[in-house]
């Protein structure tokens, strides 16, 4: 069953969708409209999905399961549950909710302490039992109508319990998240053997080529043509020591489409070409196995 349910007025905002379809939604215009036009309020996400994307200044990472999110007024924080079924509620908060709140309160001390401008916590832990009631008759009093106070009560005890557990060793329950950048390394990685090209990337990550070379850059110093030589070039030099295949068959083994390509690259690399690496271990590689480069 698809359903949602919305609270709104000038200091407060909570919505909550729950989707059951099951299938892939690349793109949910709900949460552009509604959802993520609020960097001035004070933002409490939850979310439950196979596949939950935060967009963070611009960073972009990947969570799976339950999550909520605390994040500070200023922040460009975007939420997008992108693979149904889903389960999501959202409350925002304008600072002026707490304008008759003392400042001893924990509700306004919990933002005031917060260090980074974020937390995402993975509410798996049993450590969070009691931040999911919190949840839960929050939803519940949305769901009943019960208007602004009953709903700032909820929210405010749902804080009071985060502070609580803010004050403790709360970090070993943070939400484990793959970024895309550290996801696309990890691809090229566990890929750089086969034919991988900018193309293939950018269509499996939804990013453009400079932006793919700018992460590998970052990561490695290197574009992305110059890392995915080199890896390529250090297996072949371990195979080199192996001693156990020919220089053809070992320019094909370590990703190299061209057997050309494969010695005027360790060449340039190493200074010397793969036979002299070769006979310096003492072992002769025929140059004659082209044929392995054949379909």
């Amino acid at each position: 069953m698809n359903y949602q349910k919305n609270y709104h007025d000038d200091d407060l905002k909570v919505w909550f969708v729950n989707c059951d379809e099951g299938e892939d939604t690349p793109q949910d215009d709900y949460f552009e409209k509604y959802i993520n036009n609020y960097s001035d309020y004070y933002n409490i996400d939850f979310a439950c999905s196979d596949r939950t994307i935060v967009i963070i200044n611009n960073k972009v990472f990947h969570y799976k399961g339950r999550i909520i999110i605390f994040s500070k007024p200023g922040l460009n924080i975007k939420l997008q549950c992108t693979k149904q079924p889903y389960h999501f509620l959202s409350l925002k908060i304008h600072p002026n909710i707490f304008k008759d709140i003392h400042d001893n309160d924990k509700v306004l001390q919990f933002f005031y302490k917060l260090k980074d401008e974020q937390i995402v916590l993975n509410l798996d832990s049993p450590q969070f039992t009691t931040l999911e009631t919190c949840l839960d008759l929050i939803q519940a009093a949305l769901f009943a109508r019960c208007g602004r106070f009953s709903m700032e009560s909820r929210i405010n005890t749902l804080i009071s319990e985060m502070s609580l557990i803010y004050e403790t060793n709360y970090t070993e329950y943070i939400a484990s998240t793959d970024s895309i950048p550290a996801q696309i390394m990890d691809y090229i990685s566990r890929h750089y053997l086969e034919k991988i090209t900018l193309q293939t990337i950018s269509d499996k990550f939804f990013v453009s080529f400079n932006t793919i070379n700018a992460i590998v850059k970052q990561y490695s110093g290197k574009t992305f043509k110059s890392y995915l030589t080199s890896c390529r070039l250090k297996t072949a030099n371990d195979l080199l020591d192996s001693g156990n295949h020919s220089i053809s068959a070992i320019a094909k083994l370590s990703g190299f489409s061209e057997y050309s390509s494969f010695i005027k690259a360790y060449k340039k690399a190493y200074g010397i070409a793969p036979t002299q690496k070769a006979n310096k271990n003492s072992t002769y590689y025929p140059l004659k196995n082209k044929e392995v480069f054949k379909k």
